[in-house]
């Protein structure tokens, strides 16, 4: 009763306690760095317990920082609108647009149905296509998008495996009622799914609830003497969920989890590859410019040819291993195949999906080229925006990755979604699709956007407010804010003079330290939050070491999101553990390896190629500015 009590009312009682067992901080302690302790704790407590919503929290250092007095509003409040947060805006805007015209869903249908339908390509062709998304848009909304796609795929699958398991039920039923009778089951089948999500991306978490009713219809073929009576006696009704749990489908129940587990890992490793896939990434990019200003070796095109190596491996091992941890280790080397007709059948459901589609987006093509070309490893267009300050002999960057993310933003509501001469040249233009109660009822509209916004524009206002996670951007903004207090409060500072013992150990094994200990962190707590604590750290840490900072801060920034253990490690494993699939069981025996073994990727490369892209074995002079300018205010 107590323990129930207590489990009823746990986020009230760390709401009200939590500020309290803190208090000797202030009271007791009470130096700059204990204040901003106060509010680091307090912030991660009640962001991992998600005591009030994660937004909110995001917002303490605006009231916090200037009643304690480390600094006043008029800092710390532009640390919610800086460049990375512009970047991550116009990242999220375009995001929008792309589920607004069905583009991710057009990406992922058409590369299922490159790869064919057979178990091991059809794990393949659901992989890709998340990790290609997630590249873009958040994690949360590529899963929730390829959900229903992948259950819509796994209906007509099991037909697959149904006759032989429907046969011996059918065969008891016809039996008892008919000796000797004959049973064989029918090919007609009807499949009626229905589901709705909720995506929220301000924790990068999401509710999907899908209700998938499956029946089947088993036909008794007897003498003409049978009655209507005894046919129907016969019929036999199985759900998804009876027929996954039927001990005579193991094999079904294996692809299943497998369909489902590709999901998750496909969202998280394409997330890591860009830098506005996921959220560590970004906060990752607002620290360097919060600490080192914009002229690092740090932008789009360098992390990317930093991480989506990595990204590319831990891929292919996840399909390797998803594969043997579920199908076995023999279906790597004989896999099942299916026969011509379920191919036929499952290949004819994606093109169904695949041609009620919209048109695609030239505008999203156009920004990842400017990304890209922006420092490809040579001089790019931000050349053109470069010019020497003459008071003080630094060159200025007037340009960064968030003025082609806003410009892109921008057109989305400046271009038409049709073409306006199209009346003029004699071509009439597609006719507008209204929302209506008829067509909610009978779930012909998308989950994802109302398509009445569609033919004025490519993007409205209203569906940005609607669409776009506002709560999101203010905890980027909450985790730039925090990092600044650390710094300017000299709590990071603080923090990495209790890290001085790793100074003895050798480089090789910090790296890994790192990526272990960023992981495990969010195994616990959000992506997010670990990044927003441990980078600002160890971007002291590295200076106290003279020490290039992105050899730790890079693994450990791509390490934040390689955790795979635990349901409540990233939004996208509670998406797909929701589905029924999945047990604990099935996420940590798959998990643990992928997360051993990711985290040691990122190890790799991070002391491979990487010194080769950022020149990580010479301490920059941009850090070394930082450090001279901060101890000239210290004293």
């Amino acid at each position: 009763m107590v323990l129930a009590w207590f489990r009823q009312h746990l986020r009230t009682i760390v709401l009200l306690l939590t500020p309290l067992l803190l208090l000797p901080l202030l009271l007791v302690i009470g130096t700059m760095e204990a204040r901003a302790g106060y509010i680091l704790v307090l912030m991660s407590v009640y962001w991992i317990f998600e005591v009030i919503p994660l937004g909110i929290t995001a917002l303490f250092p605006v009231v916090l920082v200037p009643l304690f007095g480390i600094l006043p509003s008029a800092v710390i409040c532009p640390a919610y609108f800086k460049d990375s947060n512009m970047l991550f805006l116009g990242g999220l805007t375009m995001a929008v647009s792309i589920e607004v015209w069905d583009l991710h869903k057009r990406i992922a249908l058409r590369v299922l149905l490159l790869f064919g339908v057979q178990p091991r390509w059809l794990l393949f062709g659901f992989l890709v296509p998340t990790w290609l998304l997630s590249m873009f848009i958040s994690n949360t909304a590529t899963t929730a998008m390829m959900i229903p796609i992948a259950e819509a795929v796994l209906e007509e699958l099991k037909k697959h495996f149904e006759p032989d398991s429907l046969l011996d039920e059918s065969s008891a039923v016809t039996v008892e009622g008919q000796e000797g009778l004959s049973h064989a089951p029918s090919s007609s089948q009807l499949l009626t799914v229905a589901t709705e999500t909720t995506v929220d991306l301000a924790n990068d978490s999401a509710i999907e609830s899908a209700v998938v009713s499956v029946t089947d219809s088993g036909a008794v073929s007897a003498a003409e003497s049978v009655s209507e009576e005894a046919a129907e006696a016969a019929r036999v009704e199985v759900s998804m969920r009876d027929f996954v749990a039927d001990p005579r489908n193991q094999e079904f129940r294996g692809i299943c989890k497998m369909m489902m587990m590709s999901l998750a890992y496909g969202a998280v490793f394409g997330g890591v590859a860009t830098v506005t896939g996921t959220s560590p990434n970004v906060i990752f990019n607002g620290i360097v410019q919060e600490n080192f200003g914009s002229e690092t070796s740090f932008n789009y095109s360098s992390w990317l040819f930093y991480a989506f190596p990595f990204s590319v491996v831990c891929l292919l091992l996840s399909w390797l291993w998803l594969q043997i941890s579920f199908l076995g280790l023999r279906s790597l080397a004989r896999p099942r195949k299916l026969k011509p007709q379920d191919e036929e059948r499952i290949t004819a459901a994606l093109r169904r999906e695949y041609e009620k589609l919209g048109p695609c987006i030239i505008v999203f093509l156009c920004t990842i080229v400017l990304w890209i070309s922006r420092e490809p490893g040579v001089p790019g267009w931000i050349s053109l925006f470069k010019e020497v300050d003459p008071k003080t002999g630094e060159t200025v960057t007037y340009m960064s990755d968030a003025q082609p993310a806003i410009v892109a933003s921008i057109l989305l509501f400046a271009l038409p979604s049709s073409n306006p001469f199209a009346g003029c040249l004699g071509r009439k233009s597609s006719p507008e699709t209204q929302l209506t109660a008829d067509s909610v009822s009978s779930g012909t509209v998308e989950f994802n956007m109302a398509k009445a916004e569609r033919p004025s524009r490519l993007l409205t206002w209203r569906v940005v407010q609607q669409k776009v996670s506002w709560q999101i951007v203010l905890l980027l903004g909450g985790g730039l804010a925090l990092a600044e207090t650390s710094r300017e409060s000299g709590l990071s500072e603080w923090i990495s003079l209790q890290l001085d013992v790793l100074q003895s150990l050798p480089l090789q094994a910090l790296v890994f330290i790192v990526c272990i200990f960023s992981a495990i962190t969010t195994e616990l707590t959000s992506n997010s939050t670990t990044a927003t604590i441990v980078l600002p750290i160890l971007a002291k840490f590295s200076e106290r070491m003279q020490l290039h900072p992105f050899f730790l801060m890079l693994p450990s920034a791509a390490s934040c999101s390689f955790a795979f253990n635990l349901p409540i490690s990233t939004p996208s494993n509670i998406m797909v553990y929701s589905r029924g699939f999945l047990t604990v069981a099935d996420m940590v025996k798959t998990g643990f390896v992928m997360t051993l073994v990711s985290n040691v990727i990122v190890g790799v490369a991070t002391l491979s190629y990487a010194p080769a892209i950022f020149n990580l074995y010479e301490y920059p002079s941009w850090a070394r500015n930082t450090s001279a300018t901060a101890t000239a205010t210290v004293l």
